[in-house]
């Protein structure tokens, strides 16, 4: 792929992930927010296994088993009833639940380190 066509693809990927940050600010619009945010990434993802492919079949397959564990790990939480906010039916955010966690494991690093 030429670096052109890549800038083009990545300068569109932008525009629709700025597209989703808008779409996502209102519950009126998150459904499209979320599908500018999709198209986006998937724009990107394809852009960038296209103009530097991975070298080795080793590399691909590695590529496609990420993809999967990331779609399999997500579905698998919207999945889950635990997953939905107490009575609004609204998903939590993985790292919402879990980012008090990620702080105190941050924290203990840090405090490893001294």
């Amino acid at each position: 792929m030429s670096p052109n066509t890549a800038a083009l693809l990545y300068l569109v990927a932008g525009v629709l992930f700025i597209l989703a940050l808008r779409g996502l600010s209102s519950p009126a619009t998150s459904r499209q927010g979320n599908f500018f945010g999709m198209t986006g990434m998937a724009i990107a993802i394809v852009a960038t296994l296209a103009s530097h492919p991975p070298a080795s079949f080793f590399a691909w397959v590695l590529v496609i088993v990420g993809l999967g564990i990331g779609g399999g790990v997500r579905g698998d939480r919207s999945a889950r009833a635990d997953d939905l906010d107490a009575g609004t039916g609204r998903g939590v955010p993985l790292a919402g639940r879990h980012g008090g966690g990620a702080g105190r494991g941050s924290r203990a690093l840090c405090a490893a380190r001294v």
